[in-house]
């Protein structure tokens, strides 16, 4: 019997191991995906400031004269790079946030498996501590008949 319960917590183990393994895949294809999506925005904004930079180089060395719009150009153009080093570290703590999301929801269920493993084998205890209790019991009670029939 022993032997059984034992073999059935380690079935068990090896269930909840593998729930925990897929979801770790899970959470690992989830964050790749969401990395490969920020690193095309981010391709994307490079993109879009190396060519709006180019476009204020040439517009500047086409007309000295037009010094206002170049300045207003380039503030534009430092506001953008200001907004992609904020997209870039936004992006940065999201994903070290994820990341620790990830290690608490792997923490958690490894601490609700424990609490069912023991519970399970706190149960099999108990068990196993009143059937000796009820056996002892019969064997109190088997033992006192004969000296009440003695007496009587």
């Amino acid at each position: 019997m022993r032997a059984n319960h034992e073999e059935a917590l380690e079935t068990e183990r090896a269930k909840r191991i593998d729930e925990v393994e897929a979801e770790r895949a899970r959470t690992a294809e989830a964050i790749d995906a969401e990395r490969e999506r920020h690193a095309r925005e981010l391709e994307a904004l490079r993109a879009r400031l190396t060519e709006e930079l180019e476009a204020a180089r040439a517009s500047a060395s086409q007309s000295e004269d037009r010094s206002s719009e170049v300045e207003t150009l380039q503030r534009e153009l430092a506001e953008a790079r200001e907004q992609l080093e904020l997209t870039s570290d936004a992006d940065r703590r999201a994903e070290a946030a994820r990341a620790a999301h990830a290690a608490l929801r792997e923490e958690s269920e490894r601490q609700a498996q424990v609490h069912a493993l023991t519970e399970r084998e706190l149960r099999a205890e108990l068990e196993q501590a009143r059937a000796e209790l009820d056996r002892m019991r019969g064997e109190l009670g088997s033992r006192s008949e004969p000296a009440q029939t003695a007496g009587e």
